[in-house]
């Protein structure tokens, strides 16, 4: 990992670690140090460390940096609450941005897309995973890429946090 900071500016590599640290009513229970600088792939790894460690937990509580498909499906998979922010959370309260994806309707029987103002995405394929579908937006030429499962274990999150236990955690 590259560090950004470069005051001698040599171009120098200088160690960079990402430390995850796992609390428990406001205990450190565990933690763990990766070579990895994204959040998104720590997660896993991290999570299984703690279940070696026989410590026993039920709420997942992360930011952004940690919301990944494979990360919602580990969770789900193992019976975790996600309580990960989504990306755009803090946008979305604001802004209604028509052409973001988690601003879009998805018809499941007709595979069909949809904009809130009713304008539908053309499809086009399905990507190798079978989970990924792609849209065209025929007003910008911009290609979109939908993941229905992820949606909804993203939507999930969100409703999560949202909750009241959501809002305390």
């Amino acid at each position: 990992m590259r560090m950004k900071e470069d005051y001698m500016r040599n171009g120098q590599l200088k160690p960079g670690y990402n430390l995850q640290i796992g609390v428990i009513s406001e205990y450190i229970a565990s933690y763990e140090i990766f070579h990895n600088p994204a959040d998104t792939k720590t997660l896993i790894p991290f999570l299984e460390k703690i279940k070696s460690q026989n410590i026993e937990i039920k709420n997942v509580v992360a930011d952004a940096g940690y919301e990944s498909f494979p990360n919602y499906e580990y969770l789900e998979k193992n019976n975790y609450v996600s309580y990960i922010k989504p990306i755009y959370y803090e946008k979305s309260k604001t802004r209604n941005i028509l052409t973001r994806v988690e601003n879009l309707e998805y018809d499941e029987k007709e595979n069909r897309l949809f904009r809130k103002d009713g304008l539908e995405l053309e499809f086009q394929y399905y990507g190798e995973d079978g989970k990924t579908i792609y849209f065209k937006n025929p007003e910008t030429e911009k290609i979109i890429k939908y993941n229905n499962e992820f949606r909804r274990l993203s939507k999930k999150s969100k409703d999560n946090i949202e909750s009241e236990l959501g809002k305390q955690l």
